[in-house]
């Protein structure tokens, strides 16, 4: 029964140090019973028996002995918890991410296939049921795609040019964040409409009826966005290796919401439904008055030039990296705010931490993943689209 039990939970691969140390313990077990266990000795020559519990050295075993059966029945249980843990994870799709080694990469999860912040873990299977509102907006980018920037467009938009709510609550407030533990889905399900909600969860794990709402998707170019997320993630301490490394896990889909290409290439392929914008951060960059008024223009909202004015004046590179409403500072702390500078440089950014390595993956990444898709990326402000 023992040998049987030892069998099932070596196939659970189970590496716990507890159980580790029955496994070094058992490698002699049997020589150990058979040459120091005895409870009584049969008869002497003279016939007579004689309890081991006058001979201090059996004792002492006998004391070991339970230590060990113990330890061992406890570190049984352990086992038994770890392995159950483990196998309802995985019943449920949930995996670990592990790096080229194969060891576990803290902070995340993987769940069809799509690498997730480990705060998903309770709700995963929850999203896809989400209820979704006709009249809900949706903004919904890869991460590091200056998300935040066309959240606070999309809210004045829509909101009829409340610039003082803008001013004064925060965007998270104002725009929840899905997936995120706060508010919660329970939360987002008590907040009046029309409601607006920033996701970067993919396409196949969201709600189907989400089209049935208004959703506008942000692209950035892959280049400046794996820069914009390495900086991102080295002051959550999330990552604590060089550009080259962050970049190779990005590839590889290693990072946070990857992989990014099947991410960009599931809402191009419906840029076409109606309820759905597809726009890029290089478009809102270089032609932000023309891209205000196609988004305008896709939330049925009406701009007068008075409006569009004060869009144009509130929304710029230069406002968005001094208002606090719309800033990471709060949660990353003051010093070494890579956000603001991302905003300010804009398209390019790229060129200053890329050398041959990861300029070569990336192309690699663009070309195998994009041919033939029509879908191209602006890598720097004077050049046209490359594919």
């Amino acid at each position: 029964m023992f040998e049987n039990s030892l069998k099932t939970v070596l196939r659970l691969n189970i590496q716990h140090p507890v159980f580790m140390l029955h496994i070094r313990l058992t490698h002699s077990r049997r020589t150990f019973i058979h040459q120091k266990f005895c409870l009584y000795k049969f008869k002497s020559q003279t016939g007579s028996v004689r309890s081991c519990s006058s001979n201090p050295a059996q004792g002492r075993f006998k004391r070991v002995l339970k230590a060990f059966v113990g330890t061992f029945c406890l570190g049984t249980v352990i086992v038994g918890l770890l392995a159950s843990s483990k196998i309802k994870r995985r019943l449920a799709g949930i995996e670990n991410v592990e790096d080229s080694a194969w060891n576990p990469i803290k902070h995340y999860i993987q769940f069809k296939g799509v690498v997730l912040p480990q705060f998903t873990e309770n709700n995963v299977h929850k999203f896809e049921n989400f209820e979704v509102r006709p009249d809900d907006v949706w903004v919904v980018s890869f991460p590091r795609s200056e998300t935040e920037w066309m959240q606070e467009v999309v809210f004045l938009i829509n909101s009829n040019m409340d610039l003082e709510k803008a001013k004064t609550v925060s965007i998270d407030d104002r725009f929840p964040y899905l997936e995120y533990p706060t508010p919660g889905l329970d939360g987002l399900a008590t907040i009046s409409s029309p409601r607006m909600i920033k996701t970067h969860l993919p396409l196949k794990l969201l709600p189907e009826e989400i089209r049935k709402s208004k959703v506008i998707y942000v692209a950035r170019n892959p280049k400046d966005t794996v820069v914009s997320y390495y900086h991102f993630c080295k002051q959550l301490k999330t990552f604590n290796k060089s550009f080259n490394s962050f970049v190779k896990g990005f590839v590889s889909n290693r990072v946070g919401y990857a992989p990014w290409w099947q991410h960009v290439l599931e809402f191009w392929k419906i840029r076409d439904d109606p309820n759905v914008l597809f726009i890029t951060y290089e478009d809102l960059c270089e032609d932000m008055e023309g891209s205000i008024r196609n988004i305008s223009q896709f939330l049925d909202k009406e701009l007068t030039n008075n409006d569009l004015h004060t869009l144009l004046s509130h929304c710029s590179p230069e406002n968005m990296r001094n208002n606090k409403q719309v800033s990471y500072k709060w949660h990353l702390g003051e010093e070494d705010n890579e956000q603001s500078d991302i905003v300010k440089d804009g398209i390019g950014e790229w060129r200053k931490h890329f050398d041959d390595e990861p300029n070569y993956q990336i192309n690699k990444l663009v070309a195998h993943k994009l041919a033939n898709s029509g879908l191209a990326f602006k890598y720097d402000k004077e050049d046209k689209k490359d594919r």
